[in-house]
């Protein structure tokens, strides 16, 4: 008898945790909007670095001056060292369609074009979509180019911040990425359709203080002809769920991805 009553208590010990397991509800919209935190930061980051890239490749700034790109008063220092981009208080919407006030300065020790110079970016009272954003800084390294003569840049960032301004919320946002810019047709200068290839890493907390991070599995891809990210893979980690997500960018230039997490898949704007 006391051994038939103790094969039962071990049957039921073993069978209990993989039950518990089973039964374990995946949190679905806590992953999808940790997933979504992360593509709202990275999309402002990208629009303001885009823009960067359209200044150093400007026929017109690098001529004479000054220039109006992506609604920004954008002027050259006289000793070619420093781009201030200019949205005033009043603010003005770039050529994407988002609202953009304050400005912002890429500040260079060398030059804009020498392989292995330094460029730091700084934001003074930025505001992306009536959203306040902040860092301490984002570093640009030129590198060169590669066997097809594009240009390859390194970045990382030192915190940044998005506070969203409909909500007491913000997401926290630092990355390390590998840009390939990718000129189409014959000239120098920037034209509509060039392509911009970034991989790398990063990290961040959410809205809802929850971390993420993650590795870029396919090249996110945008262009100048396209207001939204225009393809590209990338896996993000939400520790705290203990399941993971993969955002798809489609390449049919469209304000929306997809949030894959354990095989569904959910379509998110952004």
């Amino acid at each position: 008898m006391k051994l038939r009553l103790l094969s039962v208590i071990l049957l039921i010990i073993l069978i209990s945790p993989s039950c518990h397991k089973q039964n374990t509800a995946i949190p679905y919209n806590d992953i999808v909007n940790t997933s979504n935190d992360y593509v709202i930061v990275n999309y402002s980051t990208i629009m303001i670095l885009n823009t960067y890239f359209k200044a150093i490749n400007d026929s017109v700034l690098f001529t004479v001056g000054s220039n109006k790109i992506d609604g920004a008063q954008t002027t050259l220092s006289n000793d070619s060292t420093e781009i201030t981009f200019n949205y005033n208080t009043r603010g003005h919407i770039d050529s994407y369609g988002n609202w953009r006030t304050g400005s912002y300065t890429a500040i260079t020790g060398s030059s804009f074009f020498d392989d292995g110079s330094q460029i730091r970016i700084n934001f003074q009272n930025l505001t992306f979509n009536l959203d306040t954003i902040t860092t301490a800084g984002i570093i640009i390294t030129n590198k060169g180019y590669d066997q097809n003569r594009n240009k390859l840049y390194h970045i990382e960032t030192e915190n940044i911040t998005r506070y969203l301004y409909d909500t007491s919320g913000s997401i926290n946002y630092n990355f390390n990425q590998d840009i390939i810019y990718i000129h189409e047709g014959n000239s120098r200068y920037y034209s509509n359709t060039d392509l911009i290839k970034t991989t790398g890493t990063f990290g961040g907390t959410s809205v809802n203080s929850n971390a993420f991070s993650g590795v870029i599995d396919s090249a996110i891809m945008t262009r100048y002809n396209c207001r939204w990210i225009n393809g590209g893979d990338v896996s993000v980690i939400t520790p705290e769920f203990d399941y993971n997500s993969t955002c798809h960018f489609n390449n049919d230039c469209r304000k929306v991805f997809v949030v894959e997490i354990n095989d569904i898949n959910f379509e998110r704007g952004y």
